[in-house]
C-alpha cells in the first residue's frame, strides 16, 4: 500500500498514527505535516533509547496545535521530564502486568513508561504520553480513584467523557489527523 511522503522519509513500513486503511490513502496532506520539524538536537542524548521515536512523535502532535495553556505546557513538560522505561510485567510468573503509564504530578518530574508503549509509536502509544504529560501540567481528575479500586471500575476513570487527561489527548490527536478516532 501507498505511505505518505513523511513516512517514506523516516522509513516506515506503513503510516505510524493513521495507519494504511482506505480513510488514509484519501487524506490529502500528510498528518506529520507540521510548521517546524522536530530540531536536529532535540533530546539528542536520548536518540539510542527506545522511546526516541515516541518522543518526535509526540512533539509533531504538541507542534499542531493551536496555542495555548495544554500545547505549551505539554510542550515544555516533555522538553524537561525525566522517563523512566519499567518491564512489561511487575511479576511475570503470576501474569502481573506494570501500568502502560503513569506519573505524579507535582511530587516527580518522572514519567514512567512500560516498555511496548516506549518502543511503540501508534496513535495508542502518542495519547498514552500526551496523557502523562497532561497530568504534568493539571490534568488530574479523576484518577484520585485508583487509590480506591474496589470501588471504581476502570471505566468510572478512564474514558473521554471522565478523564480530563484522556480527554485533552484524544483532542490533540484528532486535531492532528482526523483518521484517528476515539469512541466517545
Amino acid at each position: 500500500m501507498p505511505l505518505c511522503a513523511d513516512c517514506k522519509r523516516m522509513g516506515c513500513g506503513r503510516c505510524r498514527l493513521a495507519g494504511n486503511g482506505p480513510a488514509a490513502l484519501r487524506r490529502e496532506a500528510s498528518p506529520f505535516a507540521v510548521a517546524h520539524d522536530i530540531p536536529v538536537d532535540f533530546r539528542s542524548h536520548e536518540r539510542r533509547e527506545p522511546y526516541f521515536p515516541l518522543l518526535c512523535e509526540t512533539r509533531r502532535v504538541l507542534l499542531a496545535q493551536p496555542p495555548g495553556y495544554w500545547r505549551s505546557g505539554m510542550l515544555m513538560a516533555l522538553a524537561t521530564v525525566r522517563f523512566h522505561v519499567t518491564p512489561m510485567f511487575a511479576d511475570q510468573a503470576r501474569g502481573i502486568r506494570n501500568p502502560r503509564g503513569h506519573t505524579i504530578p507535582l511530587l516527580t518530574n518522572t514519567i514512567r513508561l512500560r516498555e511496548d508503549v516506549a518502543r511503540g509509536s501508534t496513535a495508542a502509544d502518542v495519547q498514552l504520553l500526551l496523557h502523562e504529560l497532561a497530568h504534568r501540567c493539571g490534568a488530574v481528575l479523576p484518577e484520585w480513584k485508583l487509590w480506591f479500586p474496589w470501588w471504581f471500575s476502570q471505566e468510572e476513570i478512564y474514558g473521554r467523557r471522565v478523564n480530563a487527561a484522556d480527554a485533552i489527548s484524544m483532542a490533540m490527536l484528532e486535531h492532528y489527523c482526523r483518521v484517528v478516532r476515539w469512541p466517545d
